[in-house]
């Protein structure tokens, strides 16, 4: 058993660093949203865009979720001395470990989208290009 122990060890070492990305992605979009020294749109309709923001940022609390779920598992996996209920331990860490690589997929594409939308904008519209504020 001290194997299947080790091999969950390293799913849970993969699952904290998707949570650590998940982490730094939301407060580097929360950053864009109220940083001023970026170049941002005038028009709205470059800025609706920005609204992706909020389905990425669930995705990723949805996969820090499953990794705090994932997290807690193992910590059962390792006081528990019975087989059986070690494989489902196994088990279900394997699904919120699948449920976390696929939340944070899904809130990476929306954030993708963004950027895509702001590179065109960046490429195609520069006369609406919004003043930094000074301070």
């Amino acid at each position: 058993m001290n194997h299947f122990i080790d091999g969950l060890k390293i799913i849970v070492e993969g699952s904290q660093t998707l949570t650590g990305w998940s982490l730094i992605i939301i407060g580097g979009s929360i950053a864009v949203i109220v940083g001023t020294s970026y170049l941002r749109p005038k028009k709205v309709a470059w800025r609706l865009p920005f609204l992706l923001f909020i389905p990425g940022w669930g995705f990723l609390s949805l996969s820090i979720y499953n990794g705090d779920k994932l997290s807690r598992s193992y910590m059962a996996a390792v006081l528990i001395n019975n087989e059986k209920t070690l494989i489902e331990i196994g088990e279900a860490i394997n699904a919120y470990y699948d449920a976390q690589i696929s939340n944070f997929g899904y809130g990476l594409i929306g954030f993708a989208i963004w950027l895509l939308i702001f590179l065109l904008w960046w490429i195609f519209d520069k006369e609406s290009i919004a003043k930094p504020k000074e301070t």
